[in-house]
């Protein structure tokens, strides 16, 4: 990303990047790349924290689309994920996570993300089902 770009422009991109790896249009590598905004090749909490905010608000927005997902709203679930995943992924217990560490992150975010495809799946499975019902 070149100088001049806007939050709104990077928080696009975190995302774009998320939804390209969930997609398998993107690698590990990839997200390591977006996230690891300093250079210094380890996620700090700071970083970490901004992947789940970028994945949490990527995952409500496929739910309900209509609705705007900011920080503020999702900041409690970030605490929460942060909390349950740092000791699954900061392995070393340093307080960062460096790139051996963070590859079973990128196989809890495909789970994750199977999960809401499945359940999106079954909620409009229901709804043509209620549909139906009401035809009749």
């Amino acid at each position: 990303m070149g100088c001049g770009g806007s939050k709104t422009d990077s928080a696009d991109q975190d995302r774009l990047v998320l939804q390209n790896f969930l997609d398998n249009k993107a690698s590990l590598k990839d997200i390591w790349d977006q996230f690891n905004k300093d250079g210094n090749d380890i996620i700090d909490r700071e970083e970490f924290e901004m992947i789940i905010f970028s994945a949490l608000q990527l995952f409500a927005n496929k739910r309900e689309p209509t609705v705007v997902y900011d920080r503020q709203k999702l900041d409690p679930f970030v605490k929460e994920v942060v909390k349950q995943l740092t000791p699954r992924i900061d392995s070393d217990g340093d307080g960062t996570v460096s790139f051996d560490e963070f590859e079973p992150f990128g196989e809890y975010l495909k789970s994750e993300y199977k999960k809401i495809q499945e359940q999106i799946a079954q909620d409009q499975r229901e709804a043509n089902d209620d549909d139906d019902d009401e035809d009749e």
